[in-house]
């Protein structure tokens, strides 16, 4: 009876491990539909961590939805005056697990969805607080906030991606004003020089651009630059 019972222990120990793993693979399961849970009964803090716990398991991490759900948690939360201080860095935090979300459906050959309306709404949060910031002449933390919007813009042009009709510019003007002037009032001049002459190059001109000329013309002639002043 003892060497049929020490014969049959791997096997028992194999079966326990096995229903420990089955176990594991039900409860992570479950657990992302809890995540959901929370979310849609604004549970921003528990489905926030809840999220972070899931990605940290390796097979997890795998999953293109986890990633789409932190990133559209973290959306809804940094959307939100209220819950915004549960996420510092939810904005870039939000990005980054969007462009896992699309790495993993590519890599997996799986569909990319024709909207993509958390990208767009992350872009959009971060014009109105960089607009804000230059208002209240925060210069620095404007200049930050559009530079991050760039970012967000080449990102998604490159992508090709859209949300509705809406695409952006091959060269967004505005976006390139907008950071020559934070730059420039953050005094950061080397950077305003860089987005002045963007704009410059593409000869862009009407009713306002007049300025940023006399701006190029004026600093390049006091660099001595009198090549890139005359152009």
């Amino acid at each position: 009876m003892l060497a049929r019972s020490l014969k049959f222990q791997p096997l028992i120990r194999l079966f326990i491990t096995l229903a420990f793993l089955f176990i594991q693979f039900n409860a992570g399961s479950q657990s992302l539909e809890e995540i959901k849970s929370a979310a849609g009964k604004d549970q921003w803090e528990k489905a926030r961590s809840g999220i972070d716990r899931w990605l940290s398991d390796a097979t997890n991490a795998k999953n293109p939805e986890g990633w789409y759900l932190k990133s559209l948690i973290l959306f809804k939360i940094v959307s939100n005056k209220e819950s915004r201080a549960l996420a510092p860095a939810g904005q870039r935090e939000s990005f980054d697990a969007y462009k896992k979300y699309l790495d993993l459906l590519a890599a997996q050959k799986k569909e990319i969805p024709a909207d993509h309306e958390i990208l767009f709404g992350l872009y959009f949060n971060e014009v109105d607080r960089a607009n804000h910031e230059f208002q209240y002449k925060n210069y620095a933390e404007a200049l930050q906030g559009f530079l991050e919007v760039e970012e967000m813009e080449q990102y998604m042009l490159k992508k090709g991606l859209q949300y509705q009709d809406f695409r952006f510019p091959a060269f967004d003007t505005q976006l390139y004003v907008n950071i020559a002037a934070a730059a420039a009032s953050a005094g950061r001049e080397d950077l305003a020089l860089d987005y002045y002459r963007k704009i410059a190059d593409q000869k862009i001109a009407g009713k306002g651009f007049d300025g940023i000329y006399r701006y190029l013309v004026d600093r390049f002639d006091k660099k001595g630059d009198r090549s890139t002043r005359d152009k």
